[in-house]
């Protein structure tokens, strides 16, 4: 009696390892196919632009009971620039795929990863921006669509970021950004909470620069009007170099180019925490001063 209740378990648990493994294996390979057509008729149906990629494959065992679409050398390019037609060009940039979802015939996207990102972002004299390439929504009423966005995790590591504003002008530039935000992206109106990391930060406006080769640490919450393309910026604290402030106000994408209203504000800092701020050129002059005090200040940028 027991060898035959010892048999049963050991014939049940052999069928539930080969049930796993065919989860595991054979999956990923049943649906890559369809998962790579929707892949690419999302990217055409919400990008106003050229998406290029190279090596494309699944994985479900790293992060088992999610799927794990991968794409390498991921290009977006904006045909209407010349001088910053390559907005992005991406090492490795992932999906994941509720498996759930899938299982139901459903393919659903909910978290973002991001590898080895050049992002070339600019805004020419007129105001035009080479990354406002997202097409608007015509659909006003839900659908039946096998293929849905219901985004609430984005990952990016080891990343740089160029902005040129022509019209300003200001240009930055960030160097080993790492990035990490938290938020239902599917809804209309949400709160994404962002911690970033960046190694090397420049910054400069009409050809002056005011900060070089700086480390940031943020950590900020934004109110995000997804369907007005608005950025709304309320709680926030952000350290570059040893200097802490914060901003509060609003950016939003308008008709060929955008509007702004911030402001910059510190509080509780010190002249000798605003001086680490000081470009390399001056980091001599810097040490030879004996700095005291405090500052506060707010700048408005509209």
């Amino acid at each position: 009696m027991i060898k035959r209740i010892v048999k049963i378990f050991a014939i049940f648990f052999l069928i539930l390892i080969i049930l796993i493994g065919a989860v595991i294996f054979v999956i990923p390979r049943v649906y890559k196919t369809e998962i790579t057509q929707k892949v690419e008729q999302i990217a055409n149906q919400h990008v106003d632009g050229t998406v290029k990629f190279d090596e494309f494959s699944i994985s479900i065992i790293k992060y088992f009971p999610a799927i794990i679409i991968y794409v390498k050398d991921l290009k977006i390019e904006n045909e209407k620039f010349i001088d910053a037609k390559t907005v992005a060009e991406i090492k490795t940039t992932a999906v994941g795929v509720n498996f759930h979802e899938l299982l139901k015939g459903k393919i659903v996207l909910d978290a973002i990863f991001i590898d080895e990102a050049n992002l070339n972002l600019e805004v020419d004299s007129l105001g035009v921006a080479n990354f406002n390439i997202l097409k608007p929504s015509t659909d006003t009423t839900a659908t039946s669509s096998d293929a849905e966005f219901k985004i609430r995790q984005i990952v990016i590591n080891n990343s740089n970021i160029k902005y040129n504003d022509k019209s300003a002008p200001l240009t930055f530039k960030m160097d080993d950004l790492n990035y990490k935000g938290l938020g239902d992206l599917s809804a209309k109106a949400f709160d994404l909470n962002s911690t970033l990391t960046v190694s090397s930060f420049d910054f400069s406006a009409d050809n002056v620069p005011y900060v070089q080769d700086k480390p940031i640490m943020a950590e900020i919450v934004t109110e995000i009007d997804a369907e007005e393309l608005k950025f709304k910026f309320e709680r926030n604290n952000i350290k570059i170099k040893n200097f802490p402030f914060s901003f509060n106000g609003y950016f939003s994408f308008i008709k060929d180019g955008y509007d702004l209203d911030l402001t910059m504000k510190s509080q509780n800092s010190t002249l000798e925490d605003m001086l680490s701020l000081v470009p390399p050129d001056y980091e001599e002059w810097k040490n030879s001063l004996n700095i005291t005090g405090g500052i506060e200040f707010e700048i408005i940028t509209r």
